[in-house]
């Protein structure tokens, strides 16, 4: 089977993040980089790293994947007046010897899920028509779909590229040694959380989008939350356990039949995005 490109980016460039935030505008959404270009020298590679210059980060730190010393990976910013001349669309991460990229810019995860959609890769959303954006009570969800004679659908897109052995809190990772597990076996989630056990929610906004979900499903809408993974490295995916009140609500949202869960994986290969498959869920969740 062909894995189809389901989005592609202009040309990318390597870089190294010298400071984040950026020493020169202390935006955290503005990062110090050097441009890395390689050069050949006989059989020899050298990587020859540009002046600092800034770039826009529009994921923060992402949990540090974008921080000081992190490799990353930019493009060109379009508008020339623009403080940042770059925008950072992936991070490198090395474990255990083997480097996995991920996409780190929530900016074109609804494109991606758009194309998605319009190249009919997902059965249940043939032959409908597609807009982007509809309102629900208060909120924008993200496409709104309809046909003629079927059931009109409501989808909520989130980003999700963070991934971990477990789902426990940073202290309790770095303790541990997991050189034995398969590397492609972790566990996608959402939302953030920084690694520490939530109080409160991290993300009142997306609980606000699941209870949107659970009115519009009463009022016979069908309706979806899609978690476009942009990773290889995971197996499974399940909503945070460090946020007990996002964790709770979407498992009450989807054991109760409101919404179904549809965790996306995609694969970066330099500036194409292709869709690979449909995550399974952490067997907690399902419990």
């Amino acid at each position: 089977m062909v894995i189809p490109c389901i989005y592609e980016l202009p040309p990318i460039f390597k870089a190294k993040v010298i400071n984040r935030p950026s020493k020169k505008c202390k935006s955290p959404y503005l990062a110090d980089i050097r441009v890395i270009t390689t050069i050949k020298r006989g059989k020899i590679l050298f990587n020859v790293y540009g002046n600092e210059i800034m770039a826009h980060s529009p994921s923060l730190g992402c949990a540090g994947l974008v921080s000081s010393s992190k490799k990353v990976y930019v493009i060109k910013n379009k508008n020339e007046k623009a403080k940042s001349k770059y925008s950072i669309y992936m991070a490198e991460v090395e474990e255990y010897n083997k480097k996995i990229i991920v996409g780190v810019n929530p900016n074109i995860t609804n494109a991606i899920f758009e194309s998605i959609l319009k190249s009919n890769i997902l059965a249940m959303f043939k032959e409908y028509n597609i807009k982007r954006e509809h309102t629900i009570g208060n909120s924008r969800i993200d496409f709104f779909l309809t046909h003629e004679s079927k059931q009109k659908i409501l989808i909520e897109v989130k980003n999700v590229c963070l991934a971990y052995h477990e789902d426990i809190p940073l202290k309790e990772l770095e303790k541990k040694d997991y050189s034995n597990h398969d590397i492609n076996s972790k566990i996608a989630i959402f939302p953030d959380c920084n690694r520490k056990i939530q109080k409160k929610p991290i993300s009142p906004r997306a609980i606000k989008h699941i209870d949107e979900l659970i009115e519009a499903s009463k009022n016979g809408y069908k309706c979806y939350l899609v978690f476009i993974i942009q990773r290889t490295d995971c197996k499974y995916f399940s909503p945070s356990k460090l946020d007990q009140t996002y964790y709770k609500k979407l498992k009450y949202a989807y054991k109760n039949k409101f919404l179904d869960i549809l965790p996306i994986q995609i694969e970066w290969n330099g500036p194409k995005a292709y869709f690979k498959k449909i995550l399974e869920f952490d067997s907690d969740f399902t419990l």
